[in-house]
């Protein structure tokens, strides 16, 4: 039987075992952080915690909904064995009616068919396989990466540990022009999600430099079998010099001939999709399932976002600017 609970009834322990034992266990599961990125989230729960389902929600207009939040590219339904077609529907279906739109992305597990009064779309990340050699994986590189790779070993590119910090305003001074469903908001949690992955897992953050100056900064979450890509940025001189291609490669260096894969996270940007793709990687794909009672909840709840979005971006500006 599925159960809804609310946030105070989950029984993180639990919950948390369910996320290590699943067939598609993955960090972003883990009741600690969800705690961090979608505080006060609910759930659904079969009766033993064989199988859990997060819910991640907010509330605008006094109407609450379902949403995928930051930092978390797939949710979805996690089992301790593999869910039949039915199971999976029934878990979809028990999403409580107050929930009056729902956004969310499952995981590679939650692929069937959904009932027709729902919306989907499929989605895609790429996943490196760290198991081979690394002469195997660079042997998938496209061409031009095996030359720019060999370009950029001719330039005094170096790998330091930075803070948190310095990666998030290299993405704001470089790239939050071009991603506007970021908010200020989402900045404030990286570091508190940063801090608590190094404390139970393992936080890789890295800065990429030419001539002791920083062009790049990226942050990798390790956890079971992923190396997942979270959070990163370069500038115009690490754009220039190939600092995005030198640390990927560089982690592939360092962690292949091991039972894990580095998980790009995807992209719907044509140009960043082929990025990842050049580097030797694997197409994986999952569903976006999309439902909405009214279309006018759903094109309400965006608009609202997209002005909260261009508020923050505009107050941003202004205190740099003072």
């Amino acid at each position: 039987m599925i159960r809804y609970l609310h946030n105070s009834e989950i029984d993180k322990s639990r919950w948390d075992a369910c996320i290590d034992q699943s067939v598609y266990s993955i960090i972003y599961g883990y009741s600690w952080y969800l705690d961090i990125i979608s505080p006060g989230w609910d759930a659904l729960v079969d009766d033993d915690y064989g199988a859990v389902f997060p819910l991640t929600w907010k509330q605008k207009f006094g109407i609450s909904y379902l949403t995928q939040p930051c930092y978390a590219q797939q949710l979805g339904i996690f089992s301790k064995e593999t869910l039949s077609c039915g199971q999976i529907i029934s878990f979809i279906k028990a999403i409580p009616e107050k929930y009056w739109h729902f956004d969310l992305y499952l995981n590679p597990q939650n692929g069937i068919p959904y009932p027709s009064n729902m919306g989907f779309r499929e989605r895609k990340t790429y996943h490196v396989p760290l198991h081979l050699s690394y002469p195997e994986i660079a042997e998938r590189y496209t061409t031009d990466t095996k030359k720019n790779l060999k370009a950029i070993a001719k330039r005094n590119l170096s790998l330091k540990p930075i803070d948190p910090q310095q990666v998030i305003e290299l993405y704001k001074q470089n790239v939050w022009h071009k991603t506007p469903g970021l908010k200020q908001c989402d900045f404030s949690v990286l570091p508190k999600l940063v801090k608590e992955v190094s404390s139970r897992k393992e936080c890789i953050i890295l800065g990429v430099y030419e001539n002791d100056v920083l062009s790049a900064g990226t942050i990798f979450f390790k956890s079971q079998d992923k190396i997942i890509y979270i959070f990163g940025a370069s500038n115009a001189a690490g754009r220039k010099n190939g600092a995005m291609r030198f640390v990927f490669d560089q982690i592939i260096r360092n962690y292949c001939n091991n039972k894990l894969v580095l998980d790009f996270e995807g992209s719907s940007v044509d140009s960043v999709e082929h990025f990842y793709k050049s580097l030797g990687s694997d197409k994986v794909t999952f569903l976006n399932i999309l439902h909405s009672k009214f279309d006018i909840l759903g094109t309400v709840i965006k608009a609202n976002l997209k002005i909260s979005n261009q508020i923050a971006k505009w107050q941003i500006i202004h205190q740099n600017a003072d």
